[in-house]
């Protein structure tokens, strides 16, 4: 702007240059030498012309000094405005994997989770029928153990007396296949009542 200013001076003085000589020589005396005044006007009008040019000059210097600063610092502002869109864009990512690693885990805990829930019902449903087949083989014994009191005293029983009056006289197998031995009655309950735990 000063150049511009400066420049605007020079050019007035210049255009002046005329005027000032015609100025000049009217208040010169009538012997004066308007030969040395008219070197020195020239000269003076030289000066100026030197200023102006080296003012235009400075003024083009300055313009080119100012778009090579604009353009630095419009690749700065690009450079600053790549920079942050890098750092938003990483911390985007960051923040994207920070979720699925969350949800990662939040699914392997709710996996394992459930496998325990899974495994405890398991061992409660084992627990339970392991119960219940302990609870029908100790019914089965209690009624192995009843029967046996009821064929170890009462050989009046209907059964016995049944296959006894069909069988002869001298044929004992009849009565052994109808009331096996007591150990063997027992063992085959139990072996029943176990099979049918399993089996439920």
């Amino acid at each position: 702007m000063q150049h511009q200013l400066r420049l605007t001076a020079l050019a007035a003085l210049i255009t002046l240059i005329p005027t000032l000589t015609v100025a000049a020589e009217r208040a010169s005396p009538p012997g004066a030498d308007l030969a040395s005044v008219g070197e020195r006007i020239r000269q003076t009008g030289e000066q100026l012309r030197t200023d102006l040019k080296e003012a235009r000059a400075r003024l083009e210097a300055q313009k080119v000094r100012e778009a090579e600063a604009r353009k630095r610092e419009l690749a700065e502002q690009r450079a600053h405005a790549e920079a942050r869109q890098r750092e938003a864009e990483a911390a985007r990512e960051a923040k994207a994997a920070r979720a699925e690693q969350l949800a990662l885990r939040e699914r392997q805990i709710e996996t394992a989770r459930l496998e325990r829930e899974r495994e405890a019902a398991l061992i409660a449903q084992a627990q339970r029928e392991e119960q219940a087949a302990r609870d029908r083989a100790a019914a089965a014994l209690a009624d192995i153990r009843k029967s046996r009191k009821i064929s170890a005293f009462d050989e009046n029983d209907s059964a016995i007396a049944a296959v006894a009056t069909t069988a002869p006289s001298g044929d004992n197998s009849a009565r052994q296949r109808v009331t096996p031995a007591p150990e063997d009655a027992r063992r085959q309950a139990t072996t029943r009542a176990l099979a049918e735990g399993r089996g439920q």
